[in-house]
């Protein structure tokens, strides 16, 4: 059900006037995932000048695994011996940071293993124990780069597909 998933959502997506990049079955190589990443990571340079009220969303509906603690979203070229043409959590979360033109930036996995991307290396524990006055902290955070990420389960559950014609 994962590409009639994605379907649907890119149907919601462009209903609300979104730019929408859509890549399904055969197409949805890694090769083809990071293409479309970069020429987003792009085009957000781009227009980097204009107000920062880009909003990014990056929508993966697939299977996915977690080894040793890291997670992978499998592509349609991956083979499940080889983690070759495995994408790495690690390897989102870097885009994520160079998209830092999209001030609003969102993650959706609806995949197994997915909640490894909630786990992040990058968490600054001093930043969250700051004792900044209320108006100093809220300018502070209007002009950060704010990213969320949903995700269909944690780091080590499997994601059932529903029926092949259930919604």
């Amino acid at each position: 059900n994962a590409e009639r998933d994605a379907r649907k959502f890119a149907a919601v997506m462009r209903q609300r006037g979104a730019s929408v990049v859509e890549i399904y079955g055969a197409i949805a190589s890694r090769a083809a995932i990071i293409d479309a990443l970069q020429d987003a990571e792009n085009e957000l340079q781009r227009i980097a000048g204009f107000p920062r009220r880009t909003l990014f969303i990056f929508y993966f509906a697939g299977h996915g695994e977690t080894v040793q603690g890291q997670g992978y979203l499998l592509p349609y070229d991956a083979d499940l011996d080889r983690r070759g043409n495995w994408i790495s959590i690690a390897d989102i979360r870097q885009h994520a940071k160079v998209m830092s033109a999209a001030q609003h930036q969102l993650y959706v996995f609806s995949s197994c293993f997915g909640g490894t991307l909630l786990r992040s290396p990058d968490v600054d524990e001093a930043a969250l124990r700051s004792r900044l006055p209320p108006s100093e902290w809220l300018a502070k955070e209007l002009d950060t780069v704010a990213r969320v990420a949903i995700t269909a389960g944690d780091a080590k559950q499997r994601i059932p597909d529903g029926p092949n014609d259930g919604e």
